[in-house]
Parts: structure tokens; sequence; C-alpha cells
């Protein structure tokens, strides 16, 4: 039901009408933005009058007909992870990003009727806790929670599809060179220059690398199922001839004679038992990630850079896709090794390595 009148002095004021000071201002009942209407009473009575009829009116009544007002937010979440995001066979990894994003939207947002939400309100929450490509990946969430809650009838609308679609930006992450890649690799333990070294030859991602296995080498070949890429088919499976360098790193990992599956592996300080481990000396992403992060920030020139602009194990594959390029092998055999589905992504990849030689120009022609 809409507020009553309220009496300030021998003047009743309507509904979401205030005075302030000498003026008179309107609060938005949704937005809860304020609006100046000026210093008459009988003006501003009729102006918040027509307000509330434009946006209040059979509110709370409408709401309660369609059965709007009982989902709160974090009741639609829930059932959008429960009936649609965990039905879609999304990857393990790509499925706990996803859960992150939403139990931030509980925690921010949840209380709050689903109804209530309005493009305003959203609007500035994404642009008051995010930048960049984390706004670009929250406001895709919300978009999808919306465009979900649609067709249950649950939302009558998508706000969130309606705020500003940003780009990402330029990149901030600095390329790395081989130079570098050496000091960070001093400052590492054996196990993480072996990955270090793994990702430089095979050009391989983090989470391709820690799911690899000694069996998965066999018949003279190394054989990788690049998850991020497995839709594409064929292009995302490899079959990389067992050469020398790989021979090499593999035989390194050996050399710690642990009993283990995985090729990438360590000798942790204590065991603990992880439901995301199948093997208890095994590697997992995000601790590759946080080590090689460790590692880099040793050296000095990193640990006076800006965090954002600090080179993370990905640019490892960036920097070995260069290298073939500047040993002379074709841009070809470059992408089928990363294992993108176009020749621009192998372009973004290796062109940021690029340095200029230092010269002159100081030709005097005007004296000739």
């Amino acid at each position: 039901m809409n507020a009553r009148r309220r009496k300030e002095g021998s003047t009743l004021l309507e509904p979401n009408l205030y005075k302030n000071g000498v003026y008179y201002r309107y609060k938005h009942p949704v937005a809860g933005t304020w609006h100046q209407i000026g210093k008459d009473a009988f003006e501003a009575n009729i102006a918040a009058r027509e307000l509330n009829e434009a946006l209040c009116k059979n509110r709370d009544f409408y709401k309660e007909v369609l059965g709007l007002d009982k989902y709160t937010f974090t009741a639609v979440i829930d059932r959008y992870q429960k009936e649609y995001l965990e039905q879609k066979g999304l990857k393990p990894g790509t499925l706990a990003l996803s859960k992150y994003r939403l139990n931030r939207f509980k925690a921010d947002l949840g209380a709050i009727p689903v109804c209530d939400l309005t493009v305003e309100s959203l609007s500035t929450y994404l642009d008051t806790n995010f930048n960049k490509d984390p706004y670009i990946k929250h406001r895709g969430s919300l978009i999808d929670i919306f465009k979900w809650a649609i067709t249950k009838g649950i939302a009558e609308t998508n706000p969130a599809s309606k705020t500003l679609a940003k780009s990402a930006g330029k990149k901030e992450r600095q390329p790395l060179s081989l130079p570098d890649f050496i000091l960070i690799r001093e400052h590492a333990a054996p196990w993480l220059q072996i990955a270090m070294d793994l990702a430089l030859v095979s050009l391989q991602r983090r989470g391709d690398l820690c799911k690899l296995k000694y069996d998965d080498i066999h018949d003279g070949r190394m054989f990788i199922v690049q998850e991020k890429t497995e839709q594409h088919g064929v292009r995302a499976r490899l079959s990389i001839e067992y050469g020398a360098q790989l021979e090499q790193l593999v035989a390194r990992s050996r050399e710690d004679k642990i009993v283990t599956p995985y090729i990438i592996h360590e000798r942790p300080t204590r065991i603990v038992k992880s439901k995301n481990k199948s093997h208890w000396c095994q590697v997992l992403p995000d601790r590759l990630s946080k080590q090689l992060a460790k590692a880099r920030d040793q050296v000095q020139k990193f640990s006076n850079m800006p965090a954002a602009e600090r080179p993370t194990f990905h640019e490892i594959r960036a920097l070995g896709g260069f290298m073939y390029l500047e040993q002379g092998y074709s841009k070809e055999y470059v992408n089928l090794l990363m294992g993108h589905t176009t020749m621009a992504m192998t372009d973004h990849y290796t062109d940021r390595h690029v340095e200029y030689t230092e010269c002159k120009a100081e030709l005097n022609w005007n004296n000739l």
C-alpha cells in the first residue's frame, strides 16, 4: 500500500514529498533519487501527486497479484543456479567463476525484490563495484539471470541489458621478455621451472598443463585436449610430436622419484585432502599462478610495478609463440600449437612482443 500523507506544520504533504528548508523535494519511490520541486507547497503537492500516480499507482497490488514481491534476488539466483546454470554442462572452472559472481550478487543485492531492481540501481551497482573485465563479466551474468527469470515469469523486464555495455579497454599486462622469464625462473622451485619451461615449449594454457599426465604420451606423441577450445573439435585435440625438448622436460619431472600420474606436480609440506585433487601431489591451476606470481615478485623490476601490469603465467604462452616466429616457424605452426581458431587471435598474442630498433633520421638535404 502507498504511504499515508504526513503532516508537517500546517501543510499536508503527498507521499514521497519532503520539505528541505524552504524548498520541497520528491524522492523517487523506486530509484531513491531526490528531485527539487520548488518553494510553493501547493504546486509541490500537485507535482508529487502526479508523480505518484505515474510511478506508484497500484504498485503493491500489481506485485501481490503477480507474486513478484515474494521473489528476492537471492531466491531468483538460487533457482537460476539449480534449474539452469548447473544443467548447462559448463567446465568446472567456468562454473566456479559463475558461482563466484552469483555469490557476490547475493551478498550485495540478495535482499532486494527482483521487481525493484531497475536500470538505474543496477547501473550504479556495476559502476561502483567493477571496472574493465570484471564489469563486463558481472554485467553479462546479470543479463543472463534476468533473461532466464523472464522465461519463468519471475521478472517482467531485463534492466541489466539496458545498462552501459563497456569494452575491456587497453590491456594492462606487460608482455614477458625472455630475459625477464629467466629472472623469474631463477626464483622458482624446480617443479615450477618445469611448468614454466613446458608452457614456453608447448604453448599450452595452465589448465591443460596441470591436467597433463605421463599416460598422455604414447606412440611417440603427446596428446592434449585443450579444455577452453574443446567445443571446436579437432582444432582443440592436439597430437604433438614427442621431440627432444619435450622428452627432456618430462625426464626432469621424473627426477624427484614421486609416484604420480601428473607431469607437473610438487611435494607439499603437508598432505591435505581436497575434493578438487585426484592425487596428493597434483598442482591445480590457481596454485600454479600464485607460485609464479610469488617468484615474479622477487624480481625488483616487477615488485615495483603496479599489480595490474605484472605479467602472469599466461604471458609465458605469448612469449613462446613469439619466439617460435623469431626462429622461423610459420604463423600457421604457432596457430595450430596454440589451438586458436583464428589467425587474428594468434597475432594478438605474438604482436605484443615486437620490439623497435632505435635509430636516427638526420639527413641534411637543404644544403645539397
